[in-house]
């Protein structure tokens, strides 16, 4: 008894058989592909390891860059534990804030590198500029514009009860007067004192 297929159904499957084979080409060419860009991929890795720490678009990371201080990250104004960074940081932040925040945000009150919750809020924005300006995009800024700086401005050029709520205005009668050139030392208490009058601020 012949199992023969009828002619139609041979051509159809003489058409799948050959579907099969291009399929077949088709994926050890996809094979090949991948094994390329696997290659490049690894060449490239390597190659942005060997770049230089710093260099054009790649803005330097300054000494004692963390909650560590000497590993790079977030510059933690709350759990500084080293004189030396602390003023370091408060020094770089303010200069920076008179250049540029005061620009991006609004005028801020002389006192405010005696509030550490501004200060943290500075940092984190001063954070935020770098990476804005260290590529050639434009999203980044416009991220910066329209969202760090309305959300972390408020908490450094606050619109009431500014200096009450960190403790030198606690009557709302006295007023203080803000000594930048003691920075240093108010950094300096920051981290191995925090009791009684900062060193910076006096009674005006």
């Amino acid at each position: 008894m012949s199992h023969s297929l009828p002619g139609a159904e041979q051509a159809v499957l003489g058409r799948v058989v050959v579907r099969l084979d291009e399929v077949e080409t088709g994926l050890v060419q996809v094979r090949a592909d991948v094994a390329r860009l696997t290659r490049a991929t690894s060449a490239l890795t390597d190659s942005v390891r060997k770049l230089p720490a710093t260099g054009p678009g790649r803005p330097a990371a300054a000494s004692g860059d963390a909650a560590g201080e000497g590993t790079a990250g977030q510059r933690d104004w709350l759990s500084v534990t080293d004189p030396d960074t602390a003023v370091e940081w408060l020094l770089d932040v303010v200069d920076w804030w008179d250049r540029i925040g005061e620009v991006l945000v609004a005028s801020a009150a002389p006192c405010w590198p005696w509030h550490p919750r501004a200060v943290v809020a500075a940092l984190a924005l001063k954070a935020h500029w770098d990476e804005a300006y260290a590529g050639d995009k434009a999203f980044p800024v416009s991220d910066l514009i329209t969202r760090w700086v309305p959300t972390l401005g408020r908490h450094i050029v606050p619109k009431s009860d500014y200096c009450s709520d960190f403790g030198h205005d606690v009557d709302r009668r006295t007023t203080w007067r803000a000594h930048r050139d003691l920075l240093p030392e108010y950094a300096h208490w920051w981290v191995t004192d925090r009791t009684g009058t900062p060193p910076g601020l006096t009674p005006a």
